[in-house]
């Protein structure tokens, strides 16, 4: 148990450093966006950060840290015998594998297509890899047994 608790912690504290370089790339692609469409325009363009880009990027960051401070939460519950916890990762993180392998899926036809370079696959085939891991684990006998006993760390 301690490895999917462990393994639950670290994934969720990753997401919560993902959720602000993610929110940062929101922004940065917003004012690309912003500049494109200012340069191709009748006026010239727009300068500064728009009220809909920083409400945008405030939301990615705040809903990934919600997530995954969820995250970790779950696997704190976990590690201290939570039954109802245990169920609600295994959901969680079957979820989260589904969704990797469909972005390794299309990061390799993308790759395949001159769309990009096969090394890309590897960041979201740990994203996948991880939540499989981490459902192993919550189910692997010993864990079973651990759990029908009630055993609290």
């Amino acid at each position: 148990m301690t490895t999917a608790g462990v393994l639950t912690m670290l994934f969720g504290i990753f997401g919560v450093l993902a959720s602000f370089v993610v929110g940062g790339l929101v922004a940065v692609l917003g004012l690309v966006i912003d500049a494109l469409a200012g340069s191709t325009g009748d006026g010239p363009p727009e300068q500064g950060v728009t009220p809909v880009l920083v409400v945008a990027a405030v939301v990615v960051v705040a809903v990934g840290v919600l997530l995954s401070g969820l995250h970790v939460l779950l696997g704190v519950r976990v590690m201290r015998g939570g039954a109802v916890a245990r169920v609600v990762l295994t959901i969680w993180d079957a979820l989260l594998a589904l969704a990797g392998v469909a972005v390794v899926v299309l990061t390799l036809v993308a790759a395949l297509d001159g769309g990009g370079s096969v090394e890309l696959v590897v960041l979201p085939l740990l994203g996948a890899a991880v939540p499989v891991a981490v459902v192993v684990c919550l189910w692997v006998p010993a864990a079973s047994a651990w759990f029908a006993a009630g055993l609290r760390p």
